[in-house]
């Protein structure tokens, strides 16, 4: 199976690969508070042995919807006129509130929400084609079968968790400007340190967190950040972390 996956900016989508290989190959739960379109998990799920998966956001709109919503309603194309239809149906209880909460991330721009606006086809970005959506849709879904989805934040979450199990987590970057309200880090590195499970988080370098943190490894690659390179107009690398309170 081809691993779904729902690209935006700041997600993980081209980082996965990179990630897993830093994981716990087997355990007994495996926790994403921070899950948002899930694109981790859908890899961790098809390459890690697990014996029960857990997904959690502060707004769950979209893994409700990839479980829930009607396949059958989603448009074959979305064109610039048709936006504002999306854009009110995603607040109007109904059928397809769903369904605009499934394409969001695909016809808004850098899939970052309707409130930035419409994601056409340009140069070699081909927008949004409904038949090859209800296919990636359908992968995703067959993966988050019978998976716990909780419209929790991490705090209500980690408190869950135990020896033997694992969270990943990828919190608002510290220092970052982000969406939706941050988190506070010194809180959420504090509860890491003294947790009893394994657990991974990404960010950025920081001496908050290579001070604070109480990690046993960390790992780094580069990679070209979507952010910075849509506001110069050129490319700008990122040096992307990932600490670990175990060794593998």
């Amino acid at each position: 199976m081809k691993t779904p996956a729902f690209s935006h900016m700041g997600g993980k989508a081209r980082l996965r690969k990179w990630l897993l290989q830093y994981f716990p190959d087997s355990g007994r739960r495996y926790c994403e508070p921070f899950a948002g379109k899930a694109n981790v998990y859908f890899a961790a799920r098809l390459q890690l042995q697990f014996t029960s998966w857990m997904l959690a956001d502060i707004d769950p709109r979209f893994l409700i919807a990839l479980s829930c919503a009607n396949f059958d309603k989603l448009p074959d194309s979305v064109s610039k006129d048709e936006f504002s239809f999306w854009v009110k149906a995603a607040s109007v209880n109904g059928d397809l509130q769903q369904v605009s909460w499934l394409i969001e991330p695909r016809i808004t721009y850098a899939g970052k929400g309707y409130r930035y606006g419409y994601n056409g086809s340009s140069g070699t970005h081909v927008g949004y084609s409904g038949s090859n959506y209800r296919k990636v849709c359908e992968a995703a879904r067959g993966l988050i079968q019978g998976v716990s989805i909780w419209q929790r934040s991490w705090e209500s979450m980690l408190p869950m968790l135990e020896a033997g199990d694992f969270a990943y987590l990828d919190p608002p970057y510290y220092e970052t400007l982000a969406s939706f309200e941050n988190v506070d880090h010194v809180q959420l590195i504090d509860a890491l340190n003294t947790a009893k499970f394994d657990w991974a988080i990404s960010g950025y370098r920081s001496d908050l967190y290579d001070t604070r943190l109480e990690f046993k490894c960390r790992f780094e690659c580069e990679r070209n950040s979507e952010i910075k390179s849509s506001n110069s107009g050129k490319r700008e690398g990122v040096i992307e972390t990932l600490w670990t309170n175990y060794e593998l």
